[in-house]
């Protein structure tokens, strides 16, 4: 008890943490004082004290707290780690829990968290927010920070004012490159205090928990997947013995593999019925696919191209196409919707595979065009991507005409 007390005491927030707490509270002081917001305000909390949540958060913490006690067993945590840990939890945890849960992109979230935790803005932040302004700069500057970038996002929006969206993100820049200046002069002044074991304890313990929480954010994955597969059975299966049966058997299949969990319930919704029959042929699908993805069978040219082959001729070009699969009408594959340019109402390229089980008979490239995209941008690089195409799939002399035809 003396050491959970200890550890409590040395809680110290900084003068941004500050700062951002203040604000936090005088927004909500604000949102609670208006009797219209109020009544929002109550069921937004209603909402996240829901029991799922509820448990999804507890489960989440104590898979955090078995971290911090692995890492404290091992030398690395210590309480003056205390007051990151809580930030770490109140950021970070909850984020990525909540991405977890709506995430369509499955695997790729965990790659997204493992990418932003060895990223090098990783340093840059930890550095940016070592020594921070006093209290009444901070007070100003959070606030003058927030209304910036929602001026971005506002400029996305509207076309008229999409020329502002550069010069606002490059004042964003600045001020965040000044707050990096000034911590850097701070640490060149303070070195003794900043080649510590604290300060690296300090950056290492959230680093080390984001990388230790990726096992659990793969078990949620896992769960979110059996648990959207419910919603779409229950609408389509009335016999219930039939529903418990492809849980089951999908679990003894594919056990907590995300990608393979999803494919598994896409395939059995895939076709007009699904019944027992169709649960072993889903099952079996997925596996036979599988296998076909790791050792590609040789298609016949004049037939058409192997989809696992096919399905990478764009893949440079950002352009990745999902799985191989069947759907009611064919068997295809597309990529999500690639922005040309950066406004909001961007256009986007889509790269679409369809044909067959064992070959594609159809290669699509798309452009989706809006108003306030950039005609000539787009246009130049969808013929960019479609002599790429032309290349991979028919060959040189093919694309060269293509290129020439449109120059």
């Amino acid at each position: 008890m003396n050491d959970i007390c200890e550890c409590l005491g040395l809680i110290q927030l900084n003068n941004r943490e500050w700062a951002s707490l203040i604000w936090i509270g005088l927004i909500v002081l604000y949102l609670f004082s208006q009797p219209k917001l109020r009544a929002s305000m109550w069921d937004v909390a209603k909402a996240f004290f829901q029991w799922k949540i509820q448990v999804a958060i507890a489960v989440a913490v104590s898979w955090t707290a078995a971290s911090v006690w692995l890492l404290a067993w091992l030398g690395i945590w210590q309480c003056d780690n205390l007051t990151a840990t809580i930030i770490w939890c109140l950021t970070t945890m909850i984020v990525t829990l909540a991405d977890a849960a709506t995430s369509k992109e499955g695997v790729g979230t965990l790659r997204k968290v493992a990418r932003e935790t060895i990223a090098i803005t990783a340093v840059v932040v930890f550095i940016s927010e070592l020594y921070t302004l006093p209290l009444w700069a901070e007070l100003v500057l959070l606030p003058i920070m927030a209304v910036i970038a929602i001026m971005a996002v506002i400029a996305e929006y509207q076309a008229e004012h999409a020329r502002l969206v550069g010069p606002l993100n490059v004042l964003l820049g600045l001020i965040g490159l000044g707050l990096v200046a000034f911590s850097g002069y701070q640490i060149v002044t303070h070195v003794g205090d900043f080649l510590s074991l604290g300060t690296a304890r300090d950056f290492m313990v959230p680093t080390l928990l984001s990388v230790m929480y990726l096992p659990f954010l793969y078990l949620m994955l896992a769960i979110s997947a059996y648990e959207n597969a419910a919603v779409r059975l229950t609408f389509r299966l009335e016999d219930k013995r039939v529903t418990r049966e492809a849980y089951v058997r999908g679990f003894f299949a594919f056990g907590v593999n995300v990608d393979l969990i999803n494919r598994y319930f896409r395939a059995l919704t895939a076709t007009g019925t699904t019944d027992r029959k169709r649960i072993r042929e889903a099952i079996n699908e997925v596996r036979r696919i599988r296998r076909r993805e790791k050792r590609p069978p040789p298609v016949d040219w004049s037939k058409g191209w192997s989809p696992y082959e096919a399905k990478n001729f764009l893949a440079k070009r950002g352009l990745n196409t999902e799985d191989y699969h069947r759907t009611v009408v064919d068997w295809s594959a597309e990529s999500p919707p690639l922005k040309v340019n950066d406004s909001f109402l961007a256009d986007r390229l889509t790269y679409r595979i369809s044909g067959i089980e064992e070959v594609a008979t159809k290669l699509s490239l798309e452009l989706n065009a809006n108003l306030q995209g950039t005609p000539e941008n787009s246009e130049k690089t969808f013929l960019s991507a479609a002599t790429t195409l032309i290349m991979r799939a028919l060959g040189d002399e093919p694309a060269e005409r293509f290129a020439v035809q449109y120059e």
